[in-house]
């Protein structure tokens, strides 16, 4: 299951990504929910999913922002242990400019802004 969290207004940090996300994976031979925090530092998460791999795998994968929850600024995935819930590897790639340039006009994409969502 893959949840979103948010902290309430008093708790919040100016400025700062007010999300995490959690995954949470039951195994049924131990009877256990195991619980992992997905968080992209000072980056916004815009969108995510997840995968299983016949390997045992999570691939939770998506989308971030530097600015908001609403703009693209370039994709992530992490893979997980399903036993261990630790992440065996993680991956972030911005948004080129020729790539930005594609779908907004070409002075923002220079700018190197978010394109929105």
């Amino acid at each position: 299951m893959l949840a979103k969290a948010t902290k309430n207004r008093s708790e919040r940090e100016y400025k700062k990504p007010i999300n995490k996300h959690k995954l949470q994976s039951y195994n049924h031979n131990s009877e256990k929910i195991k619980e992992t925090v997905i968080s992209l530092d000072n980056k916004y998460i815009s969108d995510l999913s997840f995968s299983l791999e016949m390997a045992g795998e999570i691939i939770p994968g998506g989308f971030f922002s530097n600015k908001n929850r609403v703009d693209l600024a370039g994709t992530f995935y992490f893979n997980v242990d399903k036993n261990t819930q630790l992440f065996t590897s993680e991956r972030m790639h911005d948004f080129s400019n020729e790539f930005m340039s594609e779908f907004m006009l070409e002075r923002r994409a220079k700018k190197k802004n978010n394109f929105l969502n």
